[in-house]
């Protein structure tokens, strides 16, 4: 699948900081779109498609964000006071961690605690992506799914996710972001989930 910037980002101007407001329903926008990706997927593949809700094979480990995702999630989670004391217990013993395994937001039950806000690699997770100079068929996907022989030939051009593509609109609503957000320039590329989230929640904390 291709996505549009425009179609994600009409709307979006630039700083400053009321900018945030529109960044927010641009990030937003493009969460919805790869949502609705995801779900024609596995609608078309369904008995070839493993992903259902309790399968937590794809949380192997914290994933790092670009900021505006961190932001999001701390944004959406404030919303959500019960839930955030949760999300803060689980993510404090993890500030300065590079990488944790399991994910430090999958709970005991299988289940992750941020699954609204969840970022887009959680996302996208699972679906045929498109993989740059692989010759191969084109793409990789998780291997629960399309598992049995032959069922790889059954994925169609527009069942496999323009990853680097994705990755690109999000960089640019990441910039924008910065551009409006105070300390925005300073902030890292990219930042693990517990410390970018805690970052973003510091004034609550």
């Amino acid at each position: 699948m291709t996505f549009a910037s425009k179609e994600v980002l009409s709307g979006v101007s630039t700083p400053p900081r009321a900018a945030l407001g529109e960044v927010r329903t641009g990030l937003l926008r493009l969460h919805n779109k790869t949502d609705d990706f995801f779900s024609a997927v596995i609608q078309r593949h369904l008995p070839r498609m493993a992903c259902a809700p309790g399968c937590a094979s794809c949380c192997g480990r914290m994933p790092s964000v670009f900021p505006v995702e961190a932001w999001i999630i701390a944004e959406l989670m404030r919303e959500e006071p019960e839930a955030l004391d949760h999300v803060v217990e689980a993510l404090l013993p993890h500030r300065n961690a590079q990488e944790v395994k399991p994910c430090v937001m999958l709970s005991a039950q299988g289940r992750c605690r941020i699954y609204d806000a969840r970022p887009i690699i959680c996302r996208s997770h699972g679906a045929p992506i498109r993989v740059p100079g692989r010759t191969i068929q084109g793409f990789d996907v998780c291997p629960l799914n399309f598992s049995e022989p032959g069922q790889r030939a059954l994925v169609a051009p527009e069942d496999i996710l323009d990853v680097e593509r994705l990755n690109e609109i999000l960089a640019v609503v990441d910039n924008l972001f910065r551009q409006g957000y105070p300390g925005g320039e300073i902030l890292p590329v990219r930042m693990p989930l517990a410390h970018g989230v805690l970052h973003f929640l510091d004034e609550d904390l």
